[in-house]
């Protein structure tokens, strides 16, 4: 995806909020179409018809969904957000807005690096917080994100991964470090989408009804693409 317009196209919806991400770990509630002007790493609503989306081109991205309360998020997990574990801002946000504890939600991962491709020159020097998954002059960020979702209540039969490295990839999904660097820097980047059905409220203010959903749902946005 490549830009506000692509993804609108992409998505058929002028409903979109994307997040203008910083590498950070603040987590922001939003309830209004916006792109790329709220800093932030992990956006969740209750509002229908509004789709979130994160763009990620090596890091880890998630899809979260309470069914309950019907809450939705997504959230971008690079290793410097692993590192100071963002889930614990995430659920913080969910619980201070919603009461949403972790045992109450679903989630998905994108495809990222595998361990092989996340190679680090001193990982235990540079990134010492996740000391526990370097291996050799690699780091496990995905074992080190899952076990992070774990310790914070999560059930492990609640988190599924999509499997795709996309550094081993690279004619299917845009990668930092495996030789898109410029397009990346230029915005062409992977992407996950999440919405709530039901009653849209588009940006104008107008009401459209769609058939009630008892689920989110979710779309991929990782294909490579111009």
């Amino acid at each position: 995806m490549h830009g506000e317009e692509d993804v609108r196209r992409l998505l058929k919806t002028k409903n979109v909020m994307g997040p203008k991400q910083v590498h950070g770990n603040r987590a922001i509630v939003v309830r209004a179409p916006s792109w790329r002007k709220e800093e932030a790493d992990a956006v969740f609503t209750d509002v229908p018809g509004l789709t979130l989306v994160v763009s990620f081109a090596d890091c880890q991205g998630l899809v979260l969904f309470e069914p309950k309360k019907r809450v939705i998020g997504v959230i971008h997990a690079g290793w410097r957000m692993v590192a100071v574990n963002i889930i614990v801002p995430v659920f913080q946000a969910l619980k201070d807005e919603w009461r949403v504890m972790p045992q109450d939600v679903f989630i998905a991962l994108g495809p990222s690096l595998c361990t092989t491709c996340a190679g680090f020159s001193d990982p235990i020097r540079e990134v010492p917080a996740l000391r526990a998954f370097v291996r050799g002059k690699c780091i496990d960020l995905r074992a080190a994100l899952e076990h992070q979702l774990g310790e914070s209540g999560v059930p492990k039969e609640r988190v599924e991964r999509m499997e795709g490295c996309t550094r081993c990839e690279p004619e299917r999904y845009w990668t930092y470090r495996g030789g898109d660097r410029e397009a990346v820097r230029e915005g062409y980047t992977n992407g996950l989408a999440v919405k709530l059905e039901g009653k849209v409220v588009s940006s104008e203010g107008d009401i459209h009804p769609l058939l009630p959903a008892a689920n989110g749902s979710h779309d991929s946005l990782a294909e490579k693409a111009g």
